[in-house]
């Protein structure tokens, strides 16, 4: 279980610093636009709020431990003999 944490942390560590940085980039210099035309606003508004990256990061890493518990419990039955005996 300690695995498929420490993964789950890395995976949602790099996807939160990922979405965070394309956020930041859309909110400073406005990388995606609207065409005027059909829209009232220009560029893709974005609003950035801790608690909605702390709720999301949050349910991440406790879905990735719930996610790890099933093969970890099915390894902890297991004996190590029979399982190496069979590869």
């Amino acid at each position: 279980m300690y695995e498929g944490l420490a993964v789950g942390i890395v995976g949602t560590a790099l996807g939160s610093l990922i979405g965070y940085t394309i956020a930041f980039a859309q909110y400073y210099f406005h990388l995606v636009s609207l065409p005027g035309d059909v829209y009232l606003i220009s560029t893709l508004p974005i609003v950035m709020h801790w608690g909605d990256f702390f709720a999301i990061t949050s349910v991440a890493i406790i879905l990735s431990l719930i996610a790890s518990f099933y093969p970890a419990h099915r390894a902890s039955k297991l004996v190590p003999v029979e399982a190496i005996r069979y590869e």
